[in-house]
């Protein structure tokens, strides 16, 4: 019986350690894009083998890929705010692009310096507008003017006269 409340209670109390730690999951991911890609046969009957190979085989691939994503990985990425199998997304030089689309406009995210600046250009009625953010400046977006980056100032409402200005 002691020893049962024992294991309860650290597996309580380490479960507190996880708290707000939820990672990229590269390795799960990697094993799913893995099994994804496997073509045996067309249609129904490529689903069906994906399918079989995703229960039986790969079914230890994908516990022992969530076992390292969840109690190494995840550490790792929360301690160090890098997450060694998530960086893979990245190339060499630590950038990755992500576009999406919507109704024939398309925005493209670019992530450089390994996730540190986020370059977002999206179309306008006058061209593309360029935005970037700053990972250790949250909430506050910049334009990039002279090699410098200039915060944009959000204003929000009518913008109001100086006190000083006299009313007619």
């Amino acid at each position: 019986m002691k020893k049962l409340l024992t294991s309860t209670l650290i597996g309580i109390l380490s479960f507190g350690l996880f708290a707000n730690c939820f990672g990229k999951f590269g390795a799960v991911k990697a094993v799913y894009s893995f099994n994804g890609n496997i073509q045996i046969g067309s249609g129904k009957i490529a689903s069906f083998f994906r399918s079989l190979l995703m229960i039986f085989p790969l079914y230890i691939a994908y516990g022992f890929g969530s076992f390292l994503d969840i109690f190494i990985f995840n550490l790792i990425e929360f301690w160090t705010d890098r997450n060694p199998i998530a960086m893979a997304e990245y190339d060499f030089d630590g950038k990755l692009v992500k576009e999406y689309t919507m109704d024939g406009k398309t925005v493209t995210f670019t992530y450089t310096e390994w996730g540190k600046v986020l370059k977002m250009e999206a179309p306008t009625q006058t061209g593309m507008e360029t935005v970037y953010f700053l990972k250790d400046k949250p909430e506050k977006a910049f334009r990039l003017t002279n090699g410098k980056y200039v915060e944009i100032i959000q204003t929000s409402g009518p913008i109001l006269p100086p006190m000083s200005a006299k009313h007619i």
